[in-house]
Parts: C-alpha cells; structure tokens; sequence
C-alpha cells in the first residue's frame, strides 16, 4: 500500500493494521526476579527483566507504555555472597491517586460495568453541565457542590448509589429473560427498597438552596457577618443583614474550605446609570451586568472585543450558550445580523478583503465572509 499512498494516509493505514493484527495475537510474557541483599542495617535490591515471549508487541506497542528492557539478573542462589558494583539512592512519596480524565473515567466505568459504551458520553458531558466537576488541565475535579451531592446521595441512597448496582441489575435482566425469575416480584423488590430510601431522603435530606453557613467574612457595607449560600452558579456570599443590606460577594471554596472572594474587574460602563459592568455566570454561560444591582437591573451579553466579520455590521461578537450547554459566537445585533459559529476569534483584520475579525481552527486562521474565504497557510 506504500507507494499508492501519501505519507500521512500510510501512516494511518499502518496504525490500523498493526492494532487489527496485534488485536488476534497472544500477551507478552515477562519473567521479572528480585533479589534482596542485605548490609548490615542496609538492605539493597535489585531487579532484572526478562521477555520470554514478544505476543503482540512484536507488532504493536501503545506510545507512552513503560517499556521493559531485557535487564537479566545471574543466576544467584539464597546466602550467597555478592558484590556491590553500583548503586542509584532514591526518595519516594506515597502520592495519592491522580485525579480522573475522561478518558480513564470511562475506563473505569466500564471496568465496574457501571453504565452502558452508549451512555458513557452523556455520563462524563453531564457531571460537567451540572458543575459536579470542572476540568482542569485534562483533569476532572470536583467542586463544592459535586462533593455535597455525592455525599447526600451516598447516605440517603446506598442501594443505587452502590458500585455493583448496574451490574447485578443486569445478571437479574438475564435471569427474567432466561424465566428464571419473575419480573413482577424482582421489581416488587426493588421498588420497596428504593421506595424506603426515597421517603427517607424527602424528610431528612436537606436542601442546599435554604442552607446557610456563617462566615468570619465581615460585609464592607454593614459591618455583619457574611453567610455563605448555594445558588445556581454555585456558592456565593450574602450579607447576614438581609434584606436591610443587600450586599453579595462570589466566592471560591477550596477543598479544605478555605473561602476566597472573588472580585469582578470593570468589562466596561452600564449604559443606563454609568455604573461599572461585571461579569457574572448564568444558566447559559458568562454575562454582563450593572453593579448596582438590585437597584439598577441592566445586563447584556458577554462581549469578547471582536467585531462581527459580516461587511456593514456595526455589531460585537459575543458569548452564547445554547440550551444543550453548547457555547457559540454570534453577533450582538442579532436579529438584525445572524452570524454564528463555534469557532474563537483570534485576531485581524483579514489581509484579503480587511473583515475586522480572523478565527482560529486546529492551528490555522480562517476568514467567514463567505465571498472571501482565505486561509492561513
């Protein structure tokens, strides 16, 4: 297939017949030896590798796979005597355990036949949409909120919320299908069991939009305390002289609790009162609003500094969030201007026909007016 393809079609090409062949050979076999070695208090080790059999990996080996080299120990017998050659001192740490990607989430669901290959997606994009984890340098972490509601679910919900639950389900599913068991009274079972669970939880478990925690916050307004709340966004401040005072802060809890107010910097003048606008975070993504809210109750759309690329628009692209969570670009004239898109402007003008705007895909600058079109090379 070589010369009938270019070099980055090949490349693919051989990828995939590597993992197809690799996929139908036997495991690679290793036999690794340790030997301890002991020095008055010391004690030394080492270690030795041997490949009895290649398997797969005469074929195809995943890039980043800790390779063993073939470091064969002598034969050695217990209490005899050796010779130091060489040493390497090494410290090490118990570290805990590395924080989930996506990627080793899914693995891990589907190692713990916990949901379905079809309901991993939606499992992974829903616990970011509802703010129980945020992603940070490919990581997933979870938030204030994720935690609380992990813990409420975890107490109030054991049988549901038990790592073997799909699992078990699905061995019942089989036996039903198989008339091993009656439908009716597997789900009789399950039913008064959650049934329980589900009126336990209506009276005990509490709600997080009316709890309130006070804090050692003191509001630069009154002088009281301050009170910690949940809200849609997450947690925030509000003053303990409501509704007298009206003051609110943002905020950002730590994972030990420490609370760090957050200050919103000027975006710009409110143009009714001339107050400063600030960002705030909403149900469909970031917006701008009066700080002298409740008094003045002003808001507009995130603007991202760009002008709208379509000839004769006077309008600025601004942040969207459509109601599937999905972010997008539009112009801030909508509707008398419909221009949208996913991708993120970058920078301009367009060196072709001077539209205001360039954006920014897989590494190259594009231009939308649709009578230009030039690309970056």
């Amino acid at each position: 297939m070589k010369p009938y393809l270019d070099k980055e079609l090949f490349a693919l090409y051989d990828l995939i017949w590597k993992r197809f062949v690799s996929s139908q050979m036997t495991q690679k076999k290793v036999e690794t030896k340790t030997v301890d070695a002991t020095a008055g208090d010391y004690v030394f080790v080492a270690r030795g590798t041997t490949v009895l059999f290649d398997g797969f990996t005469k074929i195809y080996e995943e890039i980043g796979e800790e390779e063993q080299t073939d470091s064969t120990l002598p034969e050695i017998k217990k209490g005899q005597k050796v010779n130091l050659k060489d040493t390497v001192m090494e410290q090490r740490f118990t570290n805990p355990p590395p924080r989930y990607s996506e990627a080793s989430l899914i693995r891990t669901l589907e190692s713990k036949g916990i949901g379905r290959p079809s309901t991993y997606a939606t499992i992974v994009s829903t616990v970011q949409d509802r703010d129980y984890v945020t992603r940070e340098k490919g990581r997933l972490t979870p938030t204030p909120l994720g935690r609380t509601v992990n813990k409420l679910l975890a107490e109030f919900f054991p049988t549901v919320l038990d790592v073997g639950f799909t699992a078990k389900m699905e061995v019942r599913l089989d036996e039903i299908e198989d008339g091993k068991k009656d439908w009716v009274k597997s789900l009789e079972k399950f039913n008064n069991s959650f049934e329980g669970e589900l009126k336990s939880a209506q009276q005990q478990m509490k709600s997080l939009k009316k709890e309130e925690k006070e804090t050692d916050i003191v509001c630069d307004r009154c002088g009281k305390k301050m009170l910690l709340r949940w809200g849609k966004s997450g947690e925030y401040l509000v003053c303990s002289g409501k509704p007298e005072c009206k003051n609110k802060k943002n905020v950002k809890v730590e994972a030990d609790g420490k609370i760090t107010i957050v200050e919103s910097e000027a975006k710009g003048v409110c143009p009714v009162c001339k107050g400063n606008l600030i960002e705030k975070k909403g149900r469909f993504g970031r917006f701008l609003a009066c700080s002298n809210y409740p008094e003045c109750k002003h808001t507009q759309a995130y603007s991202l500094g760009f002008g709208c690329p379509v000839e004769g628009c006077p309008g600025k692209l601004v942040e969207k969030t459509s109601k599937k969570k999905k972010k997008f670009i539009s112009c801030s004239e909508y509707p008398k201007c419909s221009f949208a898109t996913n991708r993120e402007p970058a920078e301009g003008p367009c060196p072709a026909c001077g539209a205001p705007t360039l954006f920014s895909f897989r590494k190259n600058l594009f231009c939308l007016r649709k009578e230009c079109g030039w690309k970056s090379q």
